[in-house]
């Protein structure tokens, strides 16, 4: 493995035996959503589990249950590709089923430790520096936009202002 620390106690959960797809399901929970110590990469993995399950959900109700196509929907294919893909299928049906099952539970796992971190505190007082941010650069964009609309209405008026007191003054050096 390339350096990654991984929780091994994580794969104790499936009780002796593991095929191949609980291996890969675990590493890539192990991997991809890691537990740690800092609130804001908790929140950052928690927004990650979630879009990961909204994905494979959306696939579902696609009718790609795996990100594939459902076997008899392949169409003009040789009875050995078939067998091959129908396998490759099941294969990836079972990864993709066995991470719908451990999704939920890193969920679970993260928002305790946010909880047991006290982390709501911190992740609202970031989220609400980062709003404050925002509306101060929309407030300041707004502010130039308006002020230049200001600024050719005032010399606008200024030049007419201008243009009144040369009428006047040639005005009353006529008479």
């Amino acid at each position: 493995m390339i350096g990654l620390n991984i929780d091994m106690s994580d794969f104790s959960t499936l009780g002796g035996y593991q095929s191949d797809s609980e291996k890969k399901v675990l590493y890539e929970v192990n991997s991809k959503y890691p537990i740690s110590n800092d609130c804001v990469s908790l929140d950052i993995t928690l927004k990650k589990l979630k879009d990961r399950i909204s994905e494979i959900t959306v696939e579902r109700l696609a009718g790609y249950n795996v990100g594939m196509p459902r076997p008899d929907k392949v169409k003009n294919a040789t009875y050995d590709y078939l067998a091959k893909y129908e396998k490759a299928y099941n294969d990836r049906a079972t990864y993709v089923n066995k991470l719908f099952e451990e999704l939920p539970k890193r969920i679970l796992a993260i928002e305790n430790k946010l909880v047991e971190l006290n982390c709501r505190n911190e992740i609202e007082k970031i989220r609400l520096q980062e709003s404050a941010e925002i509306l101060t650069q929309q407030s300041a964009k707004s502010e130039q936009n308006f002020l230049k609309g200001s600024n050719t209405e005032q010399y606008i008026y200024i030049g007419a202002g201008a243009l009144v007191l040369l009428v006047g003054v040639y005005v009353i050096l006529k008479k």
